[in-house]
């Protein structure tokens, strides 16, 4: 498994075990094959319209077409508003330059978490670095958010978990859904602390985007699929440090 893989990460979910644990990794190892899946093209009728959009919603290949276009530009516009985002942020971090007290975060992380076995020395020295660009940012957004009266109200969080909820619903079969299970559904949705902060965070990155988009002068640059892949392929850090933390960054 060492020679497969192509580090100490890869070999460690890889063989689902820690970091610490794939650094001794020594020996061969015997491998089972127990299944072999493969995936073959759909044929192109109505079975594969209704089980991609649900039941007699689309009827003809070109409103199979037109559905999809629809689909991959609303999924691509969204990828943009997030790059537009990421890049908005490192420039008013890079232009602010926001002074952190490093160490007493560093000492105060690992004065919390002592039971966390998960967040070692090495870990903190690790993801600090990111852990301290997204405490920099989240002042930022903050106080962006407060001063200029940026707010979601519950009768938006409650329309967004409608919405999930019926597209949800139709990825079953289900298409219609009356008012009163759509009224049920968003009120259980939001009674869930994880879903409801997931549905006010979301909802948040449209408002800050639409308020960069208002407020901002944008160049607009067209670019290949292929490059607007790798440009926009940054990952928000989800290391122990940030487990850690919870929702302490949150003023």
């Amino acid at each position: 498994p060492v020679k497969l893989s192509k580090g100490t990460a890869d070999l460690a979910a890889m063989l689902n075990i820690s970091k610490a644990k794939a650094e001794n990794i020594k020996g061969k190892y015997s491998v089972a094959v127990k299944h072999i899946y493969r995936m073959a093209p759909a044929e192109v009728n109505q079975e594969l319209f209704d089980k991609a959009f649900g039941e007699g919603t689309v009827k003809t290949t070109e409103e199979f077409e037109t559905r999809i276009s629809e689909e991959l530009t609303k999924a691509l516009s969204e990828d943009a508003d997030k790059f537009l985002k990421k890049e908005v942020a490192d420039a008013l971090m890079g232009k602010l330059k926001l002074e952190l007290p490093d160490a007493f975060l560093k000492r105060w992380l690992m004065e919390t978490n002592k039971d966390n076995d998960k967040l070692t020395p090495e870990t903190l020295v690790e993801e600090y670095p990111e852990y301290a660009k997204g405490l920099r940012w989240t002042l930022i957004e903050n106080k962006l958010v407060e001063n200029n009266g940026i707010k979601i109200e519950p009768e938006e969080a409650e329309n967004k978990a409608k919405e999930l909820f019926k597209m949800q619903m139709s990825q079953y079969g289900y298409p219609e859904v009356s008012d009163e299970q759509l009224a049920e559904a968003a009120k259980n949705i939001l009674g869930k602390e994880e879903d409801a902060k997931r549905i006010y965070d979301d909802l948040m990155d449209k408002k800050i985007v639409t308020f960069f988009k208002d407020t901002l002068t944008l160049k607009e640059k067209e670019v290949s699929f292929d490059e607007f892949v790798k440009l926009a392929s940054g990952k928000p850090a989800k290391g122990k440090v940030m487990e850690a933390l919870g929702n302490l960054v949150k003023f």
